[in-house]
């Protein structure tokens, strides 16, 4: 983990979209609050979730809302301005020592944050384990998609989490926090445990309740807004040393219609909602004509029902939209041109497997002509850069199935990129790791031999290929988050053994009563309960099991 931390004056400049004006009143707050997003500022900054629950808290005149980073970003490269190690880490905007807060929330995106959250409180001199800091704030809350598929491992040091989307829960939760300094601070708990999507862990966790161990009187659900369209999020602030260069970010809608049997999104966003298109462009010209870029960003961008219309309105005005991915099978030519007649260069698609066996699946059925045409498309659209998305290990993976992957690029270069000094292709792939409410939360990772093996023909493949850049993702760290996301509050004492202590990652979790070897590469039982069955955050065990008995059977 970087030591770097926020430094005065070095803080980057920021800049707020006309409607990111944020309101004070004459009085001064009541409750002070620190949001940490446990990365870069430069990712950080390009964070939806961040940004909206930033935007919440300072609109509130009664909260003093801050943000902190794990590192602060001053240039093309990761500065690290010295302060006093005796402070910690620091929010930016007023350089005071997280620790002086009332209220410490982190934004998770990555379950390998995790480390980053405990090496934050360690740094700061904040005691990490919840039931060792008695009375005393700050309050530790946490959330994020990176925590609430799977909150165990981090649930021994949190005071609350939430799960789901806290759009709406913000309210109630700041109403119960404002009593942080007037009441008991197991009071304030309580009662925050009473909102629903709170979670608790002293109170809900049957590992870690107060009873003992005894069943939790209360299971706790996930929460989601029903309604977009009042309040969808985009970017409150920007930052040119963000890592999209300060590109304002909408949000187009939340869920997926796709139903992947790897991917999460379709569990813990559903159900599918989209922005409705006059809120969307309202929103979008309101913060994005001086700036020139706008980012709409979603699972099923490519799926709007206005999208065409969307994009043509903002081309009229001079503004550049790009989609953070584009579904093949839903990627019409017309649509492809009218991004590219914006001003983009860049459409990412993602097939995610090499063969229509595999594909099938992960019920993601798309056709290689399919794909072979959208590439085409892309590229005689004026579109000069095309980047692919796969995966390396699923369930059921076949050698031949890895060499597709290399074969697939091939003919995409050999068709439109050989020879063309002005166009690339961007391969990145990534290994399969398991989450939870998903109907492959049984399986295990690759072992990391295998993967490795994987990485290295591919490597090889595409090193024949001019003009194609190949990416692949860390193997060390998809084993680390798969030891996460499989993980209970067990694997929370791993990584608390790793921070606090050094130790390895197999060390860690032997130490804390775990066969690493089990946990992270071993298929699961279908028949023991897992560490997040007491929750309800995505569909019920018995469908997911029967989504894994379709899979595996070929339906």
């Amino acid at each position: 983990m970087s030591k770097s931390r926020p430094n005065s004056s070095r803080r980057p400049t920021d800049a707020r979209p006309s409607r990111g004006r944020l309101p004070r009143s004459g009085k001064p707050p009541v409750l002070s609050v620190v949001l940490v997003y446990p990365n870069s500022y430069s990712l950080g900054m390009d964070n939806l979730g961040f940004q909206g629950i930033f935007g919440l808290l300072s609109s509130d005149p009664r909260v003093r809302c801050e943000r902190a980073f794990l590192e602060e970003t001053t240039g093309p490269s990761p500065k690290r301005p010295r302060a006093s190690l005796s402070r910690g880490v620091l929010s930016l905007e007023s350089g005071l020592p997280i620790k002086s807060f009332d209220v410490i929330a982190f934004s998770i995106s990555f379950e390998n944050d995790y480390l980053n959250v405990l090496g934050i409180l360690k740094e700061s001199g904040i005691e990490p384990f919840a039931a060792g800091r008695g009375d005393k704030l700050p309050l530790l809350l946490a959330g994020g998609v990176g925590i609430f598929i799977n909150p165990e491992p981090m649930s021994p040091f949190m005071d609350a989490i939430f799960l789901g989307e806290a759009d709406e829960a913000m309210k109630e939760m700041v109403e119960v926090l404002l009593r942080a300094k007037t009441e008991r601070k197991q009071a304030v708990i309580e009662s925050l445990s009473e909102i629903e999507g709170v979670y608790v862990p002293s109170i809900h966790s049957p590992f870690l309740c107060q009873e003992g161990g005894a069943p939790p009187a209360k299971t706790v659900r996930r929460r989601h807004v029903s309604r977009l369209s009042s309040t969808f999020r985009s970017s409150v602030i920007t930052s040119s040393r963000s890592h999209l260069g300060g590109m304002v970010l909408v949000e187009s809608g939340r869920g997926c219609s796709r139903k992947c049997r790897f991917c999460a999104v379709t569990s813990v966003y559903s159900p599918l909602r989209f922005v409705d298109a006059d809120s969307l462009l309202s929103r979008i010209e309101e913060s994005a004509p001086s700036r020139g870029a706008v980012g709409i960003v979603g699972a099923c961008v490519s799926e709007h029902p206005k999208l065409i219309e969307i994009v043509t309105s903002l081309a009229a005005k001079n503004i550049r939209v790009s989609l953070s991915s584009v579904r093949a099978d839903s990627a019409s030519a017309e649509l492809l041109r009218r991004i590219a007649l914006s001003g983009t260069r860049t459409i990412t698609l993602a097939p995610e497997a090499g063969t229509v066996r595999l594909r099938k699946l992960i019920n993601k059925e798309l056709q290689e002509s399919k794909l072979i045409e959208v590439a085409e498309t892309v590229f005689e659209g004026g579109i000069s850069s095309l980047k692919l998305y796969f995966m390396i290990g699923l369930p059921e993976e076949r050698p031949e199935d890895v060499e597709a992957i290399v074969s697939l690029v091939g003919k995409i270069h050999s068709g439109f990129i050989s020879g063309r000094g002005d166009r690339r292709l961007v391969v990145s792939v990534s290994p399969f790791v398991p989450k939870a409410f998903t109907p492959f939360q049984w399986f295990g990772v690759n072992e990391r031999r295998v993967l490795d093996k994987k990485m290295q023909m591919l490597a090889k493949g595409f090193s024949r290929m001019k003009g194609v850049r190949f990416t692949g993702q860390s193997v060390r760290t998809s084993i680390l988050e798969a030891a996460i996301s499989r993980g209970d509050w067990r694997a929370g004492k791993a990584l608390y053994s790793m921070v606090y202590h050094g130790e390895t990652l197999k060390k860690a979790w032997t130490e804390a009563g775990l066969d690493f070897e089990v946990e992270v590469f071993q298929k699961r039982d279908a028949g023991p309960p897992l560490p997040w069955d007491h929750l309800k955050i995505g569909p019920a065990r018995k469908e997911l099991e029967l989504e894994l008995k379709r899979a595996l059977s070929g339906e």
